[in-house]
């Protein structure tokens, strides 16, 4: 069954970011020292993937003093089998979800499909004005990548979701968040038990609590005050 692969990713202007390009596989493991840009990859993934990263005024790159005006976020989609190999077109279901007239060859012929996501700041309000649109190309001739042409087409996201999680901060956000990848899952938790076993796991968490709080003096003194 063919399904698809991120297989690369560029990035100019979004934080520490300017013109940097690399190259994913099916497993990509980003290692390094602190603040050298493993997370801003990541963000900028979930930039041109995802529906919840929001960006503000520090995402856009500074330079010698300069504040980008614009960041720009590619990344090129193409078909692979379940060895994840590359294939050379996507199959029926991908290639009608994607359409036709928005995919193209590379050197070799075989199919892909260039995005490009770009945020810029509306010099009237200062708000950021998001916008999605397929490449026609993914190498330009004269060799800058900024440059290359782009279509009115927009990326549905629905069928290709993309989850960033920071265990030290996102994991609780999503499970406050009812519209979240696991805010969604655990909304089924209770359709699973009964009256009388939620009844029975809700005394047994009571007792617990209580019991937590009778063995500490500095409990007790905070729930007394």
């Amino acid at each position: 069954m063919s399904s698809i692969l991120v297989d690369k990713i560029r990035i100019d202007g979004f934080r520490g970011l300017r013109n940097f390009g690399m190259n994913l596989n099916s497993t990509t493991v980003l290692t390094g020292m602190n603040n050298v840009g493993k997370t801003s990859v990541l963000k900028a993934m979930q930039l041109a993937l995802g529906s919840r990263y929001t960006v503000t005024m520090e995402d856009f790159n500074i330079h010698d003093g300069i504040r980008a005006d614009k960041i720009i976020v590619d990344i090129r989609i193409v078909p692979v089998n379940d060895e994840r190999n590359r294939e050379v077109n996507f199959n029926d279901d991908w290639e009608i979800y994607f359409g036709s007239d928005n995919l193209q060859l590379d050197q070799d012929g075989k199919a892909m499909l260039c995005l490009r996501t770009t945020v810029t700041i509306n010099s009237v309000d200062s708000s950021f004005v998001y916008e999605q649109k397929a490449l026609t190309a993914w190498e330009e001739p004269n060799g800058n990548w900024k440059d290359i042409v782009t279509t009115d087409y927009r990326l549905k996201k629905d069928n290709i979701p993309f989850f960033y999680i920071e265990p030290q901060r996102d994991i609780i956000d999503d499970l406050k968040n009812k519209s979240s990848y696991l805010g969604k899952m655990l909304s089924h938790i209770a359709e699973e038990y009964d009256e009388a076993s939620l009844q029975d796991l809700e005394r047994r968490i009571r007792e617990l609590n209580e019991a937590t709080i009778n063995n500490s003096a500095t409990l007790r003194d905070i729930q007394a005050h």
